[in-house]
């Protein structure tokens, strides 16, 4: 038994981020340390009102509040910027982000190597992960079987036991090949254009590369996400896209930062 609506942000930002007991991420007072908030999908001045008071706190201290929405709310008349966005193509404007940070070379790539799964081994025969037992040291399944990194030159072991794993390259390991994640994700976003993103978010290139500085790089920054995405078809997928800008920048973990 459990609640059959509103599952998009916990079903999505769970497996990207995990689950905190803050849902995923800081408590709210926590806000105070954050240099940009990024409230997408929300109007916390009309839904969240024990909440909305810690935004204003955050900006009152100096943090940027940049409102994200279809619709002029009251929560983006609070703002200091108010980016209006085509309803349902939220996921694409996270994949124009990704592009160009990475494009402008904003991704945090220590946070990325060290804390995300950039570095993991996926198999090109079922798309899982490359674990011990694939290696003949574990017995699958077992608690035991953890998944395995390559320093890339030849090494491939438990992330522990390999200090500078690499986060690009192919590899056969027993006759089974695998790649990098971070290779894959790259791989899957490169398919989206920032250009086509702007047309069809009505958003220029300019706002998402200012966004994107904002969240990049005027760092700590805080995405308050909540039920709006969870309204349209594609919500879980628009949700796993917006965590992922949490994990290229660093922005999770840490005081100030968190999705």
């Amino acid at each position: 038994v459990a609640t059959p609506l509103d599952m998009a942000p916990f079903f999505s930002m769970n497996q990207v981020v995990g689950l905190s007991m803050n849902f995923h991420g800081n408590e709210m007072t926590d806000l105070k340390n954050a240099k940009t908030i990024v409230i997408w999908g929300s109007n916390p001045a009309v839904s969240q009102i024990q909440g909305m008071h810690f935004i204003s706190e955050a900006h009152e201290a100096g943090a940027k509040l940049i409102c994200i929405d279809p619709v002029y709310t009251a929560t983006a008349s609070k703002c200091d910027q108010w980016i209006p966005i085509a309803p349902g193509t939220d996921g694409l404007l996270a994949i124009a982000l990704m592009n160009i940070i990475l494009e402008k070379g904003w991704e945090d790539a220590e946070f990325i190597k060290s804390s995300t799964v950039a570095p993991f081994l996926v198999k090109a025969s079922d798309g899982a992960y490359l674990r011990l037992s694939d290696l003949g040291r574990a017995e699958a399944g077992s608690e035991a079987d953890a998944i395995v990194v390559t320093d890339g030159a030849g090494t491939f072991d438990v992330p522990e036991a390999i200090a500078d794993p690499v986060v690009t390259g192919a590899f056969d390991v027993n006759g089974e090949k695998v790649t990098c994640a971070w290779d894959l994700l790259i791989e899957r976003i490169s398919g989206y254009s920032v250009d086509e993103a702007c047309r069809l978010t009505d958003i220029s290139r300019e706002v998402m590369e200012g966004l994107a500085e904002d969240i990049a790089v005027n760092k700590p920054a805080s995405m308050y996400i909540l039920l709006g995405i969870d309204h349209y078809q594609n919500g879980f997928y628009s949700i796993f896209d917006m965590g992922c800008i949490t994990a290229l920048t660093g922005n999770i973990g840490k005081p100030g930062a968190f999705c």
